[in-house]
């Protein structure tokens, strides 16, 4: 629970640094610096001119930048192109009064779609999964196939934890979400990104007709704070 955290004003949203999102990103930019976290704190203080304790205070959720610019800037040190991604709906969320045996159902949901994000993360978007294969020795026409067909095994099986839950949870609002996430979101994190012409000849053109990609943290991250924002009003 972030302790101090200031509210800003987006296009109309009330909105508050996302100390989750940035826990996550810090680790993967401290890893890939190849630094230890307090060097990576203090690298990202000096930055932008703050103390490294109030990195870390940012980390844990005690509080948050205190300006938008700050939180842009730390976008950027970041390496993301997108700083909304530090960013979480503000309003106060109510609590939900389930069970607890629906709490755990809504837990095993949500650790299987941690474990998935877990192995996109650390296998750079499944890309070593299309090296392995090549490796192998395996015929480049068939990597592609054998790639997808891997990856859809992983999702499956966060559909068949949700599957398992439906029993408990069915009736709440939230399953609906859950399927909407799991069906949808977590396809999209990979839906035509493992094709060759995708990874290595052309870039996708996005919404706004610019072409880019979302780099595999932006997307771990983007998919990690729907689930917790689809969670925080039942846990």
């Amino acid at each position: 629970m972030q302790k101090d955290t200031k509210n800003f004003m987006i296009d109309g949203k009330n909105m508050q640094f996302d100390s989750v999102s940035f826990k996550a990103l810090f680790t993967s930019g401290r890893k890939k610096a190849g630094m230890s976290v307090l060097e990576y704190e203090t690298e990202l203080g000096e930055a932008l001119s703050v103390s490294s304790n109030a990195i870390h205070n940012w980390r844990f959720g005690m509080n948050g930048p205190s300006d938008l610019e700050t939180i842009k800037q730390l976008a950027e040190c970041l390496d993301i192109s997108d700083y909304m991604l530090l960013l979480k709906d503000g309003k106060e969320n109510m609590i939900m009064q389930i069970s607890e045996r629906q709490k755990d159902s809504l837990k095993r949901i949500y650790d299987a779609v941690i474990e998935y994000l877990d192995k996109f993360q650390q296998s750079d978007g499944f890309n070593n999964y299309w090296h392995e294969l090549c490796r192998q020795g395996i015929e480049p026409k068939n990597v592609e196939d054998m790639l997808y067909e891997s990856v859809e095994t992983e999702q499956h099986k966060v559909e068949l934890v949700l599957s398992k839950e439906y029993i408990e949870i069915h009736k709440l609002p939230v399953y609906s979400q859950l399927e909407e996430f799991v069906y949808d979101d977590l396809c999209e994190t990979y839906n035509g990104k493992l094709s060759y012409a995708y990874r290595f000849e052309a870039p996708v053109e996005k919404i706004d007709g610019t072409r880019d990609t979302l780099t595999t943290d932006e997307d771990y991250t983007l998919a990690l704070k729907k689930i917790n924002d689809i969670l925080e009003a039942y846990m």
